[in-house]
């Protein structure tokens, strides 16, 4: 009995110890799962034919010494014009190669990572005249790092990239109607406004003339008769020559005074 209990208790540590050795060996896993490198695409927003910066961001990137992976996103609205090697890649290698709706990228530095940050600049256009916006995601990433150059596990968040339309024009639509009216009174009170100014005028010049031109003199009646007989001057009115006492006619005090005549 003794010996039976013996062998089982050796049978239980063996296991013990067994289990033990499994779990140091897979420890180190454990801890670089839990600190999985994550690459993920900031959101932006791109109008259109413009070209703007996609930051393609690393976290847990410290020992990171080479990646590679595919881009993918909606090919119709948006293309890769450009990658380059963001601020937390020194002395690295960076090389692309675009397709419609996708984009391979790749690098392999000579230092390693030593911090997060944006490993790529994605220089992306939205096309003219392309509506609404696209999901990049990073695919098929493979990542490797640390002495031995060990593949790293990766997790990946994509991004979202907007699409900012031009505003919108201003509505043109216009009652021609009101246009029209509005036209016709104003035409009329110019005509209006036209023809005073020309009856102003008018008047103006009628008054200027009139103090320019000069005054008549007021005759004050007819002037001194003459005898058609002596030649005296006759008083006004009289009927006989105060001087030879002619008879003196109207019609002759008239004409004398139209024509005087000499006395012979």
């Amino acid at each position: 009995m003794k010996t039976m209990s013996e062998n089982r208790q050796g049978r239980v540590g063996e296991r013990l110890r067994i289990a033990l050795s499994v779990l140091v060996l897979t420890l180190p896993w454990w801890f670089t799962a839990a600190r999985a490198l994550e690459i993920g695409v900031a959101d932006v927003k791109i109008p259109q034919g413009e070209v703007v910066a996609v930051p393609i961001r690393a976290s847990d990137a410290k020992g990171l010494s080479a990646l590679q992976m595919r881009l993918g996103f909606e090919g119709e609205a948006f293309e890769v014009v450009e990658v380059a090697a963001g601020p937390t890649l020194a002395n690295a290698l960076v090389d692309f190669q675009v397709a419609k709706g996708s984009c391979t990228i790749a690098f392999a530095a000579s230092e390693p990572v030593a911090k997060d940050g944006d490993l790529f600049i994605v220089k992306m256009r939205r096309r003219a005249g392309a509506d609404g916006g696209a999901t990049v995601v990073p695919e098929d990433v493979r990542a490797w790092g640390g002495e031995g150059g060990q593949s790293l596990p990766v997790s990946v968040k994509p991004g979202r990239i907007a699409g900012i339309s031009p505003p919108a024009a201003a509505s043109s639509c216009v009652d021609w109607r009101y246009v029209g009216g509005g036209a016709a009174a104003l035409a009329a009170l110019s005509v209006g406004a036209a023809a005073l100014a020309l009856r102003r005028r008018g008047r103006s010049k009628t008054t200027t003339a009139a103090n320019l031109e000069p005054s008549e003199p007021a005759t004050s009646g007819p002037g001194p008769h003459f005898c058609i007989a002596c030649g005296s001057p006759l008083p006004e009115g009289a009927r006989f020559c105060p001087n030879c006492g002619v008879r003196i006619a109207r019609s002759e005090i008239d004409e004398g005074t139209r024509h005087p005549e000499e006395p012979s």
